[in-house]
């Protein structure tokens, strides 16, 4: 009988212009909130799994290539990082795959993470060219600006 999988822990910081909370702070204390409130030990967690971040592609690299793991003390533990990217479904994504993870018994924890910054983290020129470079068409985005922060 495959395991099965179940949300054990969140985590989450309050949403909007926040200019002097980085995202990286935003990411820890979120990741380390759901931590807690799971009971697991970090070095139960399997699979560290984030989603990438608009605001900046450095940010998104750096939660792509572990730093998240390293910062979070799992250095060792999290023998995975798989970058999830589906828009606004990223987080269902996320959950699908942690999911088919556990249930194939190649993981017991998976550690699912986002954090961006669009609220202060871009000016309004910077977040239309943004969309317009992941699929948002300019016609949309120049003419009324984001339409969410």
């Amino acid at each position: 009988m495959p395991a099965l999988a179940a949300i054990v822990g969140t985590g989450e910081v309050p949403t909007g212009k926040f200019p002097d909370r980085s995202a990286v702070e935003a990411a820890l204390t979120a990741a380390s909130e759901a931590i807690a409130q799971s009971g697991l030990k970090r070095s139960e967690i399997d699979v560290v799994m984030p989603t990438s971040a608009l605001f900046s592609s450095e940010f998104s690299v750096s939660l792509s290539v572990s730093k998240m793991a390293e910062e979070l003390g799992l250095l060792g533990t999290a023998h995975s990082n798989t970058q999830v990217f589906g828009g606004g479904s990223s987080a269902t994504l996320q959950l699908q795959l942690a999911a088919g993870l556990i249930r194939a018994g190649l993981a017991r924890s998976v550690l699912c993470m986002h954090s961006d910054k669009l609220g202060t983290g871009v000016d309004r020129m910077a977040g239309i060219d943004l969309f317009a470079t992941v699929g948002m068409s300019p016609e949309w985005e120049i003419p009324l600006g984001i339409n969410f922060s």
